[in-house]
């Protein structure tokens, strides 16, 4: 087995709620989308926003967006609360460009929130 840069990596988000990058991986491996990138942000109302970049797969049906937003949050009952509370909000983008790292990286997680520590996962 070999693994690849962090496996451990958490956004803390809203009251104690954490979404795990294995959360994520088993949602986006669930649809067949090999390659990913979810960035976390303070959106404008002072809440979680969750930016989930993809890059669909071109010998696969492509799911929406929606429908990758619906993984997204089915992965925990506690990120369908904080959307419900109004404390997150999720987009998603369908073959957006990847957002990287000073040294040309693409982590699967990005944290952009500019009080908290960054964790390029």
């Amino acid at each position: 087995m070999r693994i690849l840069g962090r496996s451990n990596a958490t956004f803390p988000l809203y009251d104690g709620v954490s979404l795990h990058d294995y959360q994520v991986r088993a949602a986006m491996q669930a649809l067949g989308i090999p390659r990913y990138q979810a960035l976390l942000r303070t959106d404008a109302a002072g809440g979680d926003e969750i930016e989930l970049r993809y890059e669909a797969p071109a010998d696969a049906s492509v799911p929406d967006e929606d429908a990758v937003a619906s993984a997204l949050l089915g992965c925990s009952l506690d990120l369908l609360g904080s959307l419900d509370m109004q404390k997150l909000t999720v987009r998603v983008c369908a073959d957006a460009d990847f957002h990287r790292t000073a040294r040309g990286k693409t982590p699967e997680f990005v944290n952009l929130r500019d009080s908290q520590g960054a964790q390029d996962g």
